[in-house]
C-alpha cells in the first residue's frame, strides 16, 4: 500500500512539475513580445512584435515619398525641319510633387549638331502644373538630312529627369 501511495505521490508531483513548467514557457512566450517568428543566428526561432507598413504603390504609379520632385512630359518626341525661317516649338510639360518649385528649373538640350540651337522660355506655372516651351532653329541652309537624337534635361532643387526627342532634317527649303 505504501508503495501505490508513493506511485500516486510521483505522478500527481510530475503533472505539478509539467503544468508550472508549461505555464512558465507561455509566460515568458508572451514576455517576448508574442509577434511573429524570426530566425535567430543560431537558427531558432524567436518572436518579434509586428510592425505596421504602409501598402506599395500601385506598378506605374510614382512613389509618395514627401521629398521634393517633379515629373516632365515632351508634348512630341520628333520635330522636322523642312524651312529655315521657321523654328520648331515644342512644349514641356512639367507636374511638381512634394512642393517643388517649378520656377527654380534650368534646361539644357544635349546632342544638337552645331547648326540647331535651342532657346528655352520661362516657366509657366499655375499650382502644381507647369509647361515651358523650347523652340529649336536651324542656321545652316544646306543642311544633310538626317535625324538627331536630343535629350531635353530639366534640373533643380537636386532632382533632374531627361527625356529624348528626335530633330529631324529634311531638305530645306530657304
Amino acid at each position: 500500500m505504501i508503495g501505490m501511495a508513493l506511485q500516486q505521490r510521483r505522478a500527481s508531483l510530475r503533472k505539478h512539475v509539467l503544468i508550472t513548467c508549461s505555464a512558465l514557457g507561455l509566460a515568458a512566450f508572451l514576455l517576448a513580445g508574442c509577434g511573429t517568428p524570426q530566425p535567430s543566428s543560431q537558427g531558432e526561432r524567436k518572436a518579434e512584435p509586428q510592425v505596421a507598413t504602409a501598402p506599395a504603390p500601385a506598378p506605374g504609379a510614382a512613389a509618395t515619398t514627401g521629398q521634393p520632385d517633379f515629373a516632365l512630359t515632351l508634348e512630341k518626341k520628333e520635330v522636322t525641319f523642312a524651312d529655315v525661317s521657321v523654328p520648331a516649338a515644342v512644349t514641356i510639360k512639367l507636374t511638381a510633387q512634394g512642393g517643388f518649385d517649378l520656377s527654380k528649373l534650368t534646361f539644357r538640350a544635349e546632342g544638337l549638331p552645331d547648326f540647331i540651337t535651342a532657346d528655352f522660355g520661362q516657366v509657366t506655372a499655375s499650382g502644381n502644373e507647369g509647361s515651358v516651351v523650347v523652340q529649336f532653329r536651324i542656321t545652316k541652309t544646306d543642311a544633310e538630312r538626317a535625324d538627331y537624337p536630343v535629350k531635353i534635361t530639366a534640373e533643380g532643387e537636386g532632382v533632374s529627369h531627361t527625356e529624348t526627342i528626335t530633330v529631324k532634317v529634311v531638305k530645306l527649303q530657304c
